[in-house]
């Protein structure tokens, strides 16, 4: 079963994608802090779902020590501050992110992109399903 981290300052966001994503079948953990991200290095995560605007030390750091022990590590970066250009670009290279998603986004997106990164989640016959959303299928805290 694949293992994913959700780095992100928010603990409503972060708690709530959680909720969803374990409903998919996934093994999920939150960190709130790059700090935080980094105590994940003793059983590292097979993706990184990381905010780019947080508190203390910049999310590279924490990439960066994850990758440390898990080389083929997985990034998206998410942020409801940058929609996208230099500050974005910048961060990708430096994180080697695969995908970027500004928030809100669209859960099936997250779901497509989880599937390519990591394979299909559990089966409906193993207990997951797809979560409820909103008609426009947009994940946001007001929707959460």
């Amino acid at each position: 079963m694949s293992r994913i981290l959700i780095l992100d300052d928010d603990p409503r966001f972060a708690g709530s994608l959680t909720s969803l994503l374990e409903g998919l079948g996934y093994t999920v953990d939150q960190a709130l802090s790059t700090e935080e991200a980094i105590e994940f290095c003793a059983t590292p995560p097979d993706l990184l779902i990381c905010d780019l605007v947080l508190p203390g030390d910049p999310p590279g750091v924490a990439v960066d020590a994850l990758r440390a022990v898990n080389p083929d590590l997985a990034v998206i970066l998410v942020s409801g501050f940058f929609s996208d250009g230099d500050p974005v670009q910048q961060m990708r290279r430096r994180t080697r992110a695969d995908v970027f998603l500004h928030k809100p986004f669209d859960f099936d997106v997250l779901v497509e992109v989880l599937r390519q990164q990591l394979g299909a989640p559990a089966t409906l016959s193993e207990g997951a399903q797809e979560p409820e959303l909103p008609a426009d299928g947009r994940l946001d805290e007001v929707s959460l």
